[in-house]
Formats: structure tokens, C-alpha cells, sequence
């Protein structure tokens, strides 16, 4: 079992009462919200798998029944207050820590800024670096961090992450650091004047970025084009290194690693899988495809290290792990519905086909 602990997006899924009717009728034509609602709170768990497509790296971490924790942090905005709303109206108790068992998620701590001690969905979305600036990680909350074997920042502002990441690290050294930085490096969140996002690249073991975002690291640090993205494998930008994923939209994926026993860099390309011909193209979307495509990826690479394979089974192994992130992704993006709470609760190892939404061509490596 691997324990893995978020710090930021990725805590809860989307969830009902985000939907208005029309849109959440585009997603479940045979149900009213009511409905949902009624069908979803008489069962022994509380999450929104009735209300959107969308599973968060969390959920996708947690369906090998491996035990996974999550950290966010709250402000007092608007956002922040429907949130805090939804969760007392689920039953959640808002006031201090506490385990809540839940079907996506084994275990969930979540920290608000001010030292009060409250449950939130992710938050990232409302502008709210200014008050990630100064966490409460104490050191009881240092030896939390320090209970599991991987820490994922998924979407994480990046002073909080780095904070965390260096909490966890002074209590783990030998710890797993998995960082997706998402929306703060093409916001212009990240001030590459400073070091923060830097430090926090230094202590990274795996890093994922989509096009975009791989475009404004190769500029502010001097690596010229996005084809040249491998060389934050140097000693000085990112001396922990060991798994880099670059995603391409329908271009593909590219994934970097580093094999630490032949010292070798390995690289594997996929073409993104065709959605032509499906019966829900026209719904395609891409949101929940990222949030697949990081779960299933750590999951996998995770499960793999835990094996002493022979060099050509490892390069298998992430090819593998590559294949099946990329799998999941594409299948993200066509789900019209709620993905079946049956297949989640399961863990079914291939949640897309069990819900029958996977058509098309799978592309050529």
C-alpha cells in the first residue's frame, strides 16, 4: 500500500451543487438535480459522481485502495464560503480535523489559513495566492505530511507547495514528490524574479506540465524551445529529477525519465487517442482529462518502483504507466455522465470501458 498526501486541487470532485440545471442535464439527462441529490445521499458515502464526469487526482490515486490524505487551504471569499456551505449541508463536520471516510478519498485533512480547521473542495480557481503566503504547518502537521510516501502538489500554489514540500522533506528524505503546477505558471502567479518556484523545482522527483505551460518554463529559464524541456534533467535546475511529463493536447504526450540505476534518460512519445466516430464526440471535453492523466501516471510509476525489475522490464513498466495515463485521459474526455459509483467503488482497472465510453482509434507510438 502507498500512501500518498495532496497539498492544494485535487481533494474533492466536482460535485452537484455546481451544476445548474441545464447544465447538469447535459450530463445526466434522466435525472433532476433533486434526484441526484436523493440517490446520492442514501448511500454510505458523499461525493459528486452524479453530478459531472470529472474524478480528481485524489480519486484516481485512491482506486488501487491505497490511502490517500488531502491538504487544502480555505479563504474567506465567496467561493470558499458555498464550499464550506455544501460541506455542513453533506453532513461534513467544518469545525476542526477529522477523518471522514469517503469513497474518493481514504483519509482528508484539510487546513485553513487563518489556524481554523475546516474541510474544502479545491480552491485554486478564486485568486487567492496572497493568503497561501503564511500556512500553519506546525510540527504536528509536519509529522502528518511525514507519514506518507508521496507528497503530490496538484495545482498548488507554488509558496504553498514549497513550504509543504519542505516540511515533508525534513521529516522524509526519503520521500516522493510529484508537482503539476497547472494554471499558476500561465497566469503569471509564478514571479520567476524570485526563487520559490525554483526551490520547489529542486526538491521535485516527478513534474508534469501541458504545452503551455513547458512553453513559459523553457523561456524563463533559458532553455530556449519547448523541444529542449529535457534539459531540466541538468544537476542545477532540478538535481532530483526522475520523471518529467509533458502533455500536447491532441498532439500527444511525451514522457523524460531518469533510470537511476543505468543512469540512462529515457524518453516515450504517444499520439493522443482519436475520440472520432464516438457517439458523445460532440460533448467531448477536456476537463477531468488532466486530473486522469496525473493520478493514473503516479499511481502507476509508484507501483512500478516498488518492483526490482531488469533495465527492459523498467522501461516497460513507465512505458506502460505512460499508456494507461494517456488512456485515461482520452476516456475523460468523452464521458458524457457520471461515471458508474459501482466501477469507483470496485476499483475497476479500466473505469473508461466499464462504462462503455471508449470508442475510436487508439493512435500510433
Amino acid at each position: 500500500m502507498v500512501r500518498y498526501c495532496i497539498v492544494g486541487h485535487g481533494a474533492f470532485d466536482h460535485n452537484i451543487f455546481e451544476f445548474d440545471e441545464d447544465r447538469f442535464g447535459m450530463y445526466n439527462p434522466d435525472l433532476t438535480i433533486t434526484e441526484a441529490i436523493e440517490l446520492s445521499s442514501g448511500s454510505d458515502f458523499y461525493d459528486g459522481n452524479y453530478g459531472g464526469p470529472i474524478l480528481t487526482v485524489g480519486q484516481w490515486l485512491a482506486q488501487r485502495g491505497d490511502i490517500v490524505s488531502a491538504i487544502s487551504i480555505v479563504g474567506n471569499d465567496e467561493m470558499s464560503n458555498r464550499y464550506i456551505d455544501y460541506l455542513n449541508k453533506a453532513g461534513i463536520n467544518t469545525d476542526k480535523i477529522r477523518r471522514y471516510d469517503d469513497v474518493s478519498l481514504a483519509q482528508c485533512v484539510y487546513v485553513h489559513s487563518d489556524d481554523d480547521l475546516v474541510l474544502d473542495p479545491p480552491l485554486w480557481e478564486d485568486n487567492v495566492t496572497g493568503r497561501f503566503k503564511k500556512l500553519p504547518f506546525s510540527s504536528s502537521l509536519r509529522d502528518f505530511l511525514a507519514r506518507h510516501d508521496v507528497l503530490v502538489l496538484p495545482i498548488t500554489e507554488p509558496l504553498a507547495g514549497k513550504k509543504a514540500a519542505e516540511n515533508y522533506l525534513e521529516e522524509r528524505a526519503d520521500g516522493f514528490l510529484a508537482y503539476i503546477p497547472g494554471p499558476y505558471l500561465t497566469d503569471g502567479s509564478v514571479d520567476f524574479s524570485r526563487t520559490y518556484f525554483k526551490d520547489l523545482l529542486q526538491l521535485t522527483n516527478l513534474l508534469q506540465l501541458n504545452e503551455d505551460e513547458a512553453q513559459v518554463i523553457v523561456k524563463e529559464m533559458d532553455l530556449g524551445n519547448v523541444d529542449n524541456i529535457g534539459d531540466l534533467f541538468s544537476v542545477d535546475l532540478a538535481p532530483k529529477l526522475e520523471y518529467l511529463a509533458v502533455t500536447f493536447g491532441s498532439k500527444g504526450s511525451k514522457l523524460y525519465w531518469l533510470d537511476k540505476l543505468s543512469g540512462d534518460l529515457e524518453e516515450h512519445c504517444l499520439t493522443a487517442l482519436s475520440i472520432e466516430g464516438s457517439d458523445v464526440e460532440v460533448y467531448a471535453n477536456t476537463q477531468g482529462a488532466g486530473d486522469a492523466y496525473s493520478g493514473v501516471l503516479i499511481r502507476s510509476i509508484m507501483e512500478n518502483r516498488r518492483l526490482n525489475l531488469k533495465k527492459k522490464k523498467r522501461v516497460g513498466a513507465i512505458q506502460d504507466a505512460h499508456r494507461l495515463a494517456r488512456e485515461a485521459a482520452a476516456g475523460m474526455c468523452k464521458v458524457m455522465g457520471a461515471l458508474n459509483r459501482d466501477v469507483v467503488l470496485a476499483g475497476s482497472t479500466d473505469i473508461a470501458s466499464d462504462n462503455e465510453v471508449i470508442s475510436g482509434n487508439l493512435g500510433e507510438e
